[in-house]
């Protein structure tokens, strides 16, 4: 085995010395990808990073990512590495194995809060943390988590959503749904759920020790929206000096929205604008959608940019179906939305039922209720109402419930 390696080593620098190193290096690009090369260069700052944060005295805390840092809208594992770091604690956020950034060292987003790639590496050689692991990962098997307990790791079970094949848009194995199981027994991890319908599956799986922590927003980004000189796209802008009340949704185009309840809205209400910004997650949009002449469709919006589109809604809808599905969510753009002051009308999920400043229907009064909306949009003691709610509901007084219940109890 050495005389081989020995072998393509002088191979390697054999063509280096015809070829020249870029040329050498663009064949090996061509025939292995980026990968080989780069993770060879960030090899020493991978190496390193672990033993310079072991000298740090704050509480490390490593959250398992199911999307990239930069995924243009922020999720919860994103904002809960954020407000961990604005806390005080080190909060290593980790891309998915199969991250567009996996190519990249280690690199500081604002003091102690850090973004890496490769979660097995990282936890081998870091002292014991707190690891957090979503339900929506299925990257995951048993043997990692035997062996980060055995590195003294403290596990975290984050139950986001329920484990779904429409979620994960992947089959769900066995093995995964085992771990679930074990995750949620709570003798391995602590289990954090997202809504009261998780909460309630947790403990019907005999889990003890969870708290609910639902999803939350940052309230300063959403409040500075009249403020920010956001870039508006022509049709969206044009779809504004028509003067019609904007009855708008902003996320995933998917199959958990009831399509056609938005176009019995549409179809009722000419005079309202229905806008839904968001990409088509799942290729689930009906051709009605297109057709409807007062249903536009626009393409995604960066996080950084949403709120000022949201600035410009009349009205913002949750038009989920009520199923098991979306009964177990907590929709991040519930608390967005109220942080803008904007009316919501939402189906009866669970989890906009919790409000009383939301406008919560059925089938039968859901465009009555969007009506309804419209005449209070600018009603003062309603925009405090809303505004109130969602001060009551960061992602700092998340994140507070979070470290009291790893920490403290």
């Amino acid at each position: 085995m050495k005389a081989i390696i020995t072998a393509k080593a002088k191979n390697a620098v054999r063509l280096v010395g015809e070829e020249g190193l870029t040329r050498f290096a663009g064949k090996v690009i061509a025939r292995y990808g980026v990968n080989p090369l780069m993770r060879a260069v960030y090899a020493p700052a991978y190496r390193r990073f672990p033993n310079l944060l072991n000298r740090q005295p704050e509480t490390v805390y490593v959250i398992l990512s199911t999307v990239d840092w930069a995924f243009r809208y922020r999720q919860r594992p994103q904002h809960l590495a954020v407000e961990l770091a604005n806390s005080g604690a080190i909060a290593i956020y980790v891309n998915p194995p199969n991250s567009s950034e996996r190519e990249r060292g280690p690199r500081e987003i604002q003091p102690r809060l850090y973004v890496v790639s490769g979660a097995s590496t990282l936890l081998k050689t870091l002292r014991p943390s707190k690891v957090m692991i979503l339900s929506t990962d299925n990257s995951i098997d048993n043997s990692d988590i035997d062996q980060w307990l055995a590195r003294g790791h403290e596990l975290i079970y984050d139950y986001i959503d329920e484990v779904s094949e429409q979620i994960s848009r992947r089959s769900v194995s066995r093995q995964r749904w085992e771990l679930h199981r074990r995750l949620l027994g709570g003798s391995d991890a602590r289990v954090v759920v997202s809504a009261t319908d998780l909460q309630a599956d947790a403990e019907s799986n005999g889990c003890s020790s969870l708290v609910l922590i639902e999803n939350g927003v940052d309230v300063a980004h959403f409040q500075e929206a009249e403020l920010v000189q956001t870039k508006l796209s022509a049709r969206f802008v044009d779809l504004i000096q028509r003067g019609n009340p904007i009855v708008g949704y902003y996320g995933a185009l998917a199959a958990w929205l009831d399509y056609d309840l938005i176009l019995e809205c549409a179809a009722a209400r000419p005079q309202y604008e229905f806008v839904l910004i968001g990409p088509d997650y799942d290729e689930s949009v009906p051709d009605a959608m297109k057709t409807q002449p007062n249903v536009h469709i626009l393409p995604p919006v960066d996080y950084s940019q949403i709120a000022g589109y949201g600035a410009r809604f009349n009205v913002a809808l949750i038009p989920f179906l009520v199923n098991s599905l979306t009964e177990a969510v907590s929709p991040i753009k519930l608390f967005e939305y109220l942080a803008l002051g904007k009316p919501v009308v939402s189906t009866a999920i669970t989890e906009s039922r919790k409000y009383d400043c939301v406008y919560v229907s059925g089938r039968d009064g859901f465009c009555s209720a969007i009506d309804q909306a419209v005449a209070t949009e600018n009603d003062a003691a309603s925009v405090r109402a809303r505004r109130a709610t969602a001060d009551a509901n960061t992602w700092r007084a998340r994140v507070d419930v979070l470290r009291h219940f790893v920490e403290e109890t």
